[in-house]
């Protein structure tokens, strides 16, 4: 494997992704972002996967903010049949794709994996772009030897990571420029492939309660205004950026 391109390298884990029997993880996605004259600003999403193939995939994510988890969400696909349960609504909602009820959720780290496990049921296919770069470069991440490959989708420059002995994804950077705010995103993974699981690993229940934890960070002190003003540019960046749900969530039915 280390006289891979790392091209070659990329489309054996692409290929590892889309054949395996059964996967697990549980991550977390940070997105920061950066303006002129402005203190950053930071959220954090965690999440969960379970999936077995032919067609079990079941996700949960979370935002963390400072006085409580809010906004959690899952979505499950049992066979041909979406469905979704945001926290707070009385039942699940009928999707009609993965792709839609996935959208740009989890600050965009929703469609990576699913993507990578269930390509053909994404228009553009797995999220991951291609090799900038002739040769991956050997690097330790969280104590695993991982493969580095740079990357890049459209104008979105990508550093992964993969373990040396399995080709997981253990860790995924994302930069962006949009309206004069520097967009970095940075997701990690604690997965497996071979994941033993059973019929409650993909249960459709209601998301799991609200807990406290820390999230949103003006670090620095209290917001100025300029930071609110970033803060603001980076929700419009978010709703410029996010996949819309089947034009307005038509892909939705109570």
């Amino acid at each position: 494997m280390s006289g891979e391109t790392a091209q070659e390298l990329l489309a054996e884990a692409l290929a590892r992704y889309a054949t395996c029997a059964s996967y697990a993880d549980r991550g977390l996605r940070v997105v920061e972002y950066r303006g002129a004259d402005a203190a950053p600003m930071e959220s954090r999403f965690p999440f969960a996967t379970a999936f077995a193939r032919p067609g079990r995939f079941r996700f949960e994510w979370g935002e963390r903010a400072p006085e409580a988890e809010r906004g959690r969400e899952v979505v499950v696909l049992e066979r041909d049949k979406v469905s979704s349960w945001p926290l707070g609504a009385s039942g699940p909602w009928e999707c009609t794709s993965l792709a839609g009820a996935l959208a740009e959720d989890a600050g965009g780290a929703a469609p990576i994996v699913a993507s990578l496990l269930l390509p053909d049921l994404f228009a553009d296919g797995p999220r991951l772009g291609a090799a900038v770069a002739a040769a991956p470069t050997r690097e330790t991440v969280d104590g695993v030897d991982c493969w580095r490959l740079a990357l890049a989708r459209g104008d979105v420059r990508q550093s992964a990571w993969f373990a040396v002995d399995s080709l997981l994804l253990r860790r995924l950077e994302e930069r962006r420029d949009l309206g004069g705010v520097a967009i970095t995103a940075t997701t990690t993974f604690d997965a497996r492939f071979g994941a033993t699981l059973g019929d409650e690993a993909f249960t459709l229940a209601p998301p799991a309660a609200e807990r406290m934890d820390v999230g949103w960070l003006g670090r620095g002190g209290p917001l100025s205004v300029a930071a609110f003003l970033v803060a603001a540019l980076a929700l419009v960046a978010g709703i410029v950026l996010r996949r819309r749900r089947d034009s307005g969530n038509e892909g939705r039915a109570a």
